[in-house]
């Protein structure tokens, strides 16, 4: 997943009314059985957890795709969370940065 069905399922949370169509979900690659299709997306506790799940991959995913190459950089299967991180107080608008958990 690259995040295209994320795009797929917020396209059609806010620009239709929450209802995923048939034919939009026959383009979901990843995250199909999370939905079904011409019915109101509402997702369980269990379903939000893979959804969570699922984009934590695709970051670690692009994190491999660009630092993969370089000493010390951790193998896919290592990977076992990835975080967002603020280092610097709001008022400095400092970028955020990508850190990986490794085991």
């Amino acid at each position: 997943m690259r995040f295209g069905d994320l795009r797929i399922l917020r396209n059609s949370i806010v620009h239709h009314r929450g209802v995923v169509s048939a034919a939009d979900h026959s383009k979901l690659k990843v995250m199909a059985e999370l939905c079904k299709p011409d019915e109101t997306i509402a997702f369980s506790h269990a379903q939000m957890h893979k959804l969570f799940v699922l984009i934590k991959q695709a970051i670690a995913a692009l994190i491999l795709e660009y630092s993969g190459h370089l000493p010390g950089a951790p193998r896919s299967a290592q990977i076992v969370d990835v975080a967002i991180t603020n280092d610097k107080p709001a008022s400095k608008q400092r970028p955020r940065h990508l850190a990986y958990v490794a085991v």
